[in-house]
């Protein structure tokens, strides 16, 4: 045997695995429950069960320091995410157990302590979005059939404040103001997604219900929030998936493609460039949508637009308990999409998909 393999082969002592060390104290009073980086890495976000938000930023000294704190939710903070840094200021989404998802902005002149804590976004402090478009005509060639499509549903609210709460809900604890906020009236909302495109200046916003209704926003203008379009809404529940029983513990994430473009593979199969994709957990399931040019009627007149489909999903069986999270993976210049998974059973999936997208088909493990 070659000393390489034997190397290989054995363990490293213990003085040459890598160490970690801590690097700063979160400070929080309660559990973390959500921590996030920027895209650069230079700043993290923390959100504990008590509501609060923690932002640290890099010095150039290399240490860690405290940017903000504030009192962003009434209850445990669920996830969070930055938008990327091309976007000015920088933005910072929360979504809370209440079911509300708030979008803060920071103020870069404002003192430590109160930078993200209240809006800086010119407009009012609650938007509306456009109003939703017409019902999808789904006997054109275009569109054969998509499932899982729930049109009837009412749109979520999205025109709640801090300063002016439902009946049906507690007040804020906090006078924090979030540059944007919405939530839904018939479900909570247990995950989202944001994506924004540098070249056309758009982001978008997946939203996913405790009820499986996945609803997705589209704002070509960054710098006013009150532009917010709704371009989707469906259910992700399919017809074999199984009821969940009053007080059982539940599932929920949507995360969109981080790939700027479509893979090769898909593009050369017919999908357009400009596609979004997202993959989204629902209990034990997990399914792949893609979006298409789609007609709409309005008014008797047929306008072009955009409707997710289901593309491929693991098939069932695959996962032995509620999957916890999903990851799809960036750099597709390979020619597919990576997925993983992590699941209650103590296993992570992952795989690929070479196949084009636009063809829905029941996969035998992860892939897109």
């Amino acid at each position: 045997m070659s000393k390489a393999s034997m190397f290989l082969n054995d363990p490293p002592v213990i003085d040459d695995r890598p160490s970690f060390e801590t690097i700063v104290k979160h400070g929080h009073q309660d559990l973390v429950q959500a921590v996030a980086f920027n895209g650069h890495g230079d700043r993290c976000a923390t959100g504990s069960v008590d509501g609060k938000i923690r932002v640290f930023n890099r010095h150039k000294d290399g240490h860690w320091r405290l940017c903000d704190n504030w009192g962003a939710h009434t209850g445990e903070i669920l996830e969070l995410q930055w938008l990327p840094t091309t976007v000015y200021p920088n933005l910072l989404a929360s979504l809370g157990i209440e079911g509300r998802f708030k979008l803060w902005a920071e103020d870069p002149q404002a003192a430590p302590g109160r930078r993200f804590s209240e809006s800086t976004r010119a407009g009012s402090l609650v938007t509306t979005p456009s109003p939703r478009p017409p019902t999808l005509n789904h006997t054109t060639a275009s569109n054969p059939d998509p499932p899982h499509r729930t049109h009837n549903l009412p749109p979520p609210s999205l025109n709640l404040s801090a300063d002016n709460p439902p009946n049906n809900s507690p007040p804020p604890t906090t006078s924090a103001k979030p540059a944007f906020e919405t939530r839904n009236a018939r479900s909570p909302y247990r995950s989202f997604s944001l994506k924004h495109l540098d070249d056309t200046r758009t982001t978008y916003l997946a939203l996913l219900s405790a009820d499986g209704g996945l609803t997705v926003y589209e704002n070509d203008r960054v710098e006013n929030l009150a532009a917010f379009a709704l371009l989707d809404e469906l259910s992700v529940v399919g017809p074999g998936d199984r009821d969940v029983g009053r007080g059982e513990e539940t599932s929920f994430r949507v995360r969109f493609d981080p790939n700027p473009e479509v893979c090769y593979t898909a593009l050369r199969a017919g999908v357009p460039a400009d596609g979004l994709g997202c993959v989204v957990v629902c209990m034990e399931r997990v399914r792949v949508y893609r979006t298409r040019d789609m007609v709409r009627s309005s008014l008797g007149v047929g306008v072009a637009g955009k409707g997710f489909y289901l593309a491929a999903e693991v098939a069932a069986g695959v996962h032995g308990g509620l999957v916890r999270d999903v990851a799809w993976a960036g750099g597709n210049v390979r020619g597919y999409d990576v997925l993983a998974t992590a699941c209650q059973d103590g296993f992570v999936a992952s795989g690929h998909r070479s196949r084009p997208s636009h063809e829905r088909r029941p996969c035998p493990g992860l892939s897109v």
